[in-house]
């Protein structure tokens, strides 16, 4: 492949060589394709021996009209959701999450390798790990409430505990946008001194000594699980953090 066409420095519409150094073939750098236009982009590829990169016929649609899910008042684009009732669900628009959403906006919930452009993977009406297209609140960025209790309501909730891409629509055809939402029943809520705010989902721990913090979940708890809290600011700040990876991350921008 020309390196006129795929150069090792990046451009606006060229993402620069992406390395892979760990095991489950996880890119690093991926960061560097916010300063690319939206748009499609051909893959290529080189394999650590080689010194050609070729053509896979594999394509990435960059986009840059959803931008991350708000869960809870976290927002990531990689969103974690508890399976019951009273989440507050939300999108963003841009990097502030300030703009509201337009009355044609839809989203909807699939499987992560169906097709968001095939109706009979991303059907109107609601099935078993189908959620159906879902609207925000008029105004705003927010889904409706009901519609997301709908979503994951226990054991009677239509999503299972699993892993789902959103798809978007803002009037015209659905397309992924590379979110994702993972709806899991680990835990499903806190109690603070022995309230449930908003059933346990957003709730408040004052700053000072005795304090009670406890979580709650359809089974009994184990000995051996374990709680942190850590400070979130719209940052997509993640659980798993593994500090020497970004450094070395960041040591190649």
């Amino acid at each position: 492949m020309d390196m006129y066409d795929n150069p090792i420095n990046r451009t606006m519409d060229v993402s620069r060589h992406m390395r892979s150094d760990a095991p489950d073939k996880t890119l690093l750098n991926v960061g560097r394709v916010l300063s690319m236009s939206p748009g499609l982009y051909a893959v290529c590829f080189r394999q650590g021996t080689q010194t050609l990169f070729f053509l896979t016929g594999i394509t990435v649609e960059i986009q840059n009209i959803v931008v991350a899910l708000v869960v809870n008042s976290v927002s990531s684009m990689m969103a974690n959701v508890p399976k019951t009732v009273g989440n507050k669900v939300a999108y963003c628009l841009e990097k502030d999450c300030l703009q509201n959403g337009l009355d044609t906006d839809r989203l909807s919930f699939i499987g992560a390798d169906l097709s968001c452009s095939d109706m009979n993977h991303n059907p109107e009406k609601g099935s078993v790990d189908k959620r159906g297209y879902l609207a925000p609140v008029k105004d705003t960025r927010v889904l409706q409430s009901s519609e997301v209790d709908i979503l994951l309501n226990g054991e009677r909730g239509i999503l299972g505990s699993r892993v789902f891409q959103e798809c978007f629509s803002r009037g015209g055809p659905f397309f992924t946008t590379g979110l994702t939402l993972r709806v899991h029943d680990e835990i499903l809520g806190l109690i603070t001194n022995e309230i449930m705010p908003h059933n346990g989902l957003r709730t408040a721990l004052p700053n000072s000594t005795g304090a009670i913090l406890a979580y709650y979940r359809n089974t009994q708890g184990i000995v051996g699980k374990a709680l942190s809290l850590i400070w979130d600011q719209t940052e997509n700040r993640k659980c798993d953090f593994v500090w020497k990876r970004k450094q070395h991350t960041d040591s190649n921008k």
